[in-house]
């Protein structure tokens, strides 16, 4: 097998989609939330290859099919939904796994524009999103801590002045 051009852009494709979906499912796997470096790998590399199958099919028959290569992308963002929702729990008033079915789908539109091309974008939106992950979810985390923190001193506080006999 002789690997031509084009086959150097596909495994370049696949490999640019591999490492941006790792870098974003590392923030997950860092925090033990489900869906870690592997999951998003995985999703970022086979939507990355369904989409650049779905266009070299068109490509190597362009007189005997007649197909639109969007449709796979489109089959594509509906099954990564189900995965999403699956992910997602449901505890008292809680929903839990917004974020990680949210990366998961964000993943797949990366590794999307990776396949058709829009390398500049691509990079630009899972950098946006690790830093929404990791820099906005740790103020997230700590003004949670705050505020659990100022709830106890609170409860304390109130639990003091019940003591308090004196009316």
């Amino acid at each position: 097998m002789i690997i031509t051009p084009v086959d150097l852009t596909i495994i370049f494709k696949i490999l640019l989609s591999a490492l941006l979906s790792g870098m974003i499912g590392y923030e997950r796997e860092h925090w033990h939330k489900p869906g870690g470096i592997r999951t998003y790998m995985l999703v970022g590399v086979g939507t990355t290859l369904f989409c650049i199958v779905s266009v070299e099919i068109l490509n190597q028959f362009p007189d005997r099919i007649a197909m639109d290569p969007t449709r796979i992308a489109a089959a594509v963002i509906q099954g990564l939904g189900f995965i999403g929702a699956g992910m997602i729990i449901h505890k008292g008033r809680r929903a839990i796994g917004l974020t990680t079915a949210a990366g998961i789908w964000v993943t797949a539109a990366v590794a999307m524009s990776i396949a058709y091309g829009y390398y500049f974008y691509s990079v630009f939106t899972a950098l946006l999103v690790f830093f929404s992950l990791v820099v906005i979810g740790n103020v997230s985390k700590k003004d949670k801590i705050r505020s659990i923190k100022g709830a106890e001193k609170q409860n304390r506080q109130d639990s003091d002045d019940d003591d308090d006999d004196s009316y």
